[in-house]
């Protein structure tokens, strides 16, 4: 099944690249290694070898804009960590297929934490953010004074969920 698909990448000796953003382009690519006898396993490897690398990609570019756990901008393209423990949090269904785990550890050089039911965190931070946006927390015993707007502003950021990734502050 699906669940084993992960399991299959982490068998391969040879990881066959897809360099293909497009996922058109990606399939070709992926037939022609089938058409090629590459084994499942390889190509499978290099699905997530090619996920992974352009994950790290958005990551470093998001570490650089400051925007992950309390990083300001500092000198030119220099970032300063402020409350960041450097930890990765892996959410999304993608998260649960331990071949793209594997290869994300590989590129960031670090251990990547994966939460139980890890392919709910989205809905879940949807979700509230539903609630607080519509009633307000379930500490507040009345809707707060002033809703969150219906467009994202500097004072009130909209919340975003990764596809991939996260990075956890200092608790």
């Amino acid at each position: 099944g699906i669940e084993d698909v992960g399991e299959l990448a982490l068998q391969s000796e040879n990881s066959q690249p897809i360099s293909s953003v497009c996922a058109v382009l990606a399939e070709s690519e992926i037939i022609n290694h089938v058409s090629s006898g590459v084994s499942i396993e390889d190509i499978l490897r290099g699905i997530y070898d090619s996920l992974a690398d352009r994950a790290t990609l958005l990551m470093k570019r998001v570490e650089v804009r400051g925007r992950i756990a309390g990083q300001v901008q500092t000198d030119g393209d220099k970032s300063e960590s402020q409350n960041s423990s450097g930890e990765t949090m892996f959410i999304g269904g993608v998260a649960m297929q331990r071949g793209m785990v594997r290869a994300l550890e590989e590129r960031l050089k670090a251990k990547v934490e994966v939460p139980n039911d890890c392919q709910y965190v989205c809905a879940l931070g949807a979700a509230l953010w539903g609630q607080v946006a519509t009633v307000g927390s379930r500490t507040s015993p009345s809707p707060p004074a002033s809703r969150p707007s219906a467009s994202p502003s500097i004072a009130n950021p909209k919340p975003s969920c990764a596809i991939f990734t996260a990075r956890l502050g200092t608790r």
